[in-house]
């Protein structure tokens, strides 16, 4: 409200008359759905809402039916909105015709990362009709699988593939066997995922489709394929290889990739020593790994030591490492030391320390650690407090938690700033917050977030004390209750933030009552 000078009465303040660039900041701190409401306002604010500066960050998720397309396909049309970000779930549906579909895309300049899934009866003459229709793509992903939400974690939870016979792949993978016009310039990031592929043609035919590519993930281990990184060995940035095996990973390892930057192993099969050593010759190839920066390492068995002393001894500009255990010797784990640069470090499962040295390096760098899946995390917690001295960010996930992490905890890492706890449906053992009190030392928190964990003993033993305290995600919390909100509103008088889902418990009183104690905190709550 404005005071006008020949008036008592004070006049409204139209927003409507501040410049665009003013209203799209103030529209930039909305969420979704209040962005979705003020878009309905007027025309003006339909148009800034869902802004190209907005939508880059919005993904139009379609899950289409023969008999719906048409109806989607006219909505998409009389819309003004364009998309960067698609992803079409065909759910494994024949469709005679998709003309109107491909118009869509089309006619969208805007277009630059298209995902298709459920494709499995897709014809190859629909797929590079529709691939044709999007000249300016930089992403493209092609699944098989028919996904409820897309995101790279869910990608990698997929089976194992399969290598079948040679006519058992999928009729849709027929367009890139076949001598097609595709012509993607701007493509740099393609996706396969097939369950059974068993091809031979797509070596070749792949380089000569997307000429450009710098990111590549085929899930199909065929030896053949190996052609495909060697074509493309000086340009690949990004490569996602999943369950190697010894015919594919045997002439893939003697490639040199001068521009890898990113590498993503997963479901390697470390039991065989023809593997271990050509992984360990692969990490010890100077054509890729002084540049290589990020790497994800999950074995199927044991990390052998012969490649990770190679990682750690040639991988030397790595700033982000995520490995599996699988009960290594955990004095192996100090060549992680010579990793002068690490910034994350993600361990997934178990370690087993014989005793607990100090280490003779530490890593000044290393800000964030996350460990899951570990039985016996104290011993990892003293690893890592003692290489990590600027240590910020600690995630734990599905480990066990035994009485003493909890006493540990805040005499090992008691300068951290955000903590992390969470954990699965299918964990059988979700601790309680006990013994009360575990954080009350670590005060220098300002993020705090719980996922499926118990809470008997109140917040107000996990949370006492939090002077710096900000941010707070709870996150399936079936025993958090108003009272616990009311007792955060005393313990933590700097909250600025809090995001509540699956706190079926919560009533709109107690957000209500929360709300009127601390003012300035934003609440995000699912039961809305």
């Amino acid at each position: 409200m404005v005071s006008s000078g020949d008036e008592d009465e004070p006049q409204p303040l139209e927003l409507l008359d501040l410049p665009n660039e003013v209203q799209l900041h103030v529209l930039d701190h909305l969420d979704f759905r209040s962005r979705l409401a003020a878009s309905r306002v007027c025309r003006l604010w339909d148009s800034l809402a869902f802004s190209g500066r907005f939508m880059d960050r919005v993904r139009l998720y379609l899950k289409l039916q023969p008999e719906n397309l048409r109806r989607v396909t006219s909505v998409l049309n009389r819309s003004n909105r364009r998309y960067r970000h698609v992803v079409v779930n065909f759910g494994n549906c024949a469709f005679p015709s998709m003309e109107q579909l491909v118009e869509t895309f089309g006619e969208d300049e805007a277009l630059e990362s298209l995902v298709l899934m459920g494709l499995a009866e897709i014809e190859a003459v629909q797929l590079v009709t529709m691939v044709q229709s999007t000249p300016n793509l930089v992403r493209l992903f092609l699944i098989n699988d028919e996904l409820d939400s897309f995101s790279k974690d869910r990608l990698l939870e997929l089976p194992k593939c399969r290598v079948a016979s040679a006519t058992g792949h999928s009729s849709w993978l027929g367009g890139f066997e076949r001598d097609m016009d595709i012509a993607l310039p701007r493509l740099r990031n393609v996706c396969i995922v097939d369950r059974c592929l068993s091809f031979t043609e797509m070596a070749s035919s792949i380089p000569r489709f997307f000429p450009g590519l710098s990111q590549l993930q085929i899930t199909s281990n065929h030896a053949s394929l190996s052609s495909v990184y060697q074509t493309l060995r000086s340009q690949l940035e990004k490569i996602v290889v999943l369950s190697p095996e010894i015919d594919f990973f045997n002439r893939f390892a003697d490639i040199g990739f001068p521009r890898l930057r990113y590498l993503y192993f997963d479901r390697m099969d470390l039991n065989l020593p023809q593997l271990v050593q050509k992984g360990a010759g692969f990490f010890s190839n100077p054509d890729h790994c002084h540049n290589l920066r990020q790497l994800v390492l999950h074995p199927q068995f044991m990390l052998r030591t012969e490649i990770l002393t190679a990682i750690c001894a040639n991988c030397r500009n790595l700033v982000n490492l995520e490995l599996s255990l699988d009960y290594l010797d955990g004095d192996a784990l100090k060549d992680i030391t010579n990793l002068t640069n690490l910034k994350n470090l993600t361990l997934y499962g178990t370690a087993y320390f014989q005793d607990t040295p100090h280490w003779p390096h530490q890593i000044t760098a290393l800000s964030s650690v996350k460990i899951a899946t570990c039985r016996f995390p104290v011993s990892l917690l003293e690893f890592i407090a003692d290489i990590a001295p600027n240590l910020v960010q600690l995630a734990l996930e599905n480990i066990e938690c035994p009485e003493e992490m909890f006493r540990l905890l805040p005499e090992l890492l008691p300068n951290i700033r955000t903590l992390e706890m969470g954990y699965t449906k299918g964990f059988e053992r979700p601790p309680s917050c006990h013994p009360s009190g575990y954080l009350r030392a670590m005060t220098a928190l300002e993020t705090v977030s719980l996922r499926r964990v118990i809470i008997r003993h109140g917040i107000q033993g996990w949370l006492q004390d939090a002077p710096r305290l900000k941010r707070v995600v709870l996150g399936d919390l079936g025993t958090l209750t108003d009272t616990h909100l009311v007792i955060l509103t005393t313990n933590c008088p700097k909250l600025r933030e809090l995001k509540l889902a699956g706190c079926g418990e919560l009533t709109r009183e107690g957000i209500d009552e929360f709300r009127t104690r601390i003012p300035l905190c934003r609440v995000d709550w699912d039961g809305i």
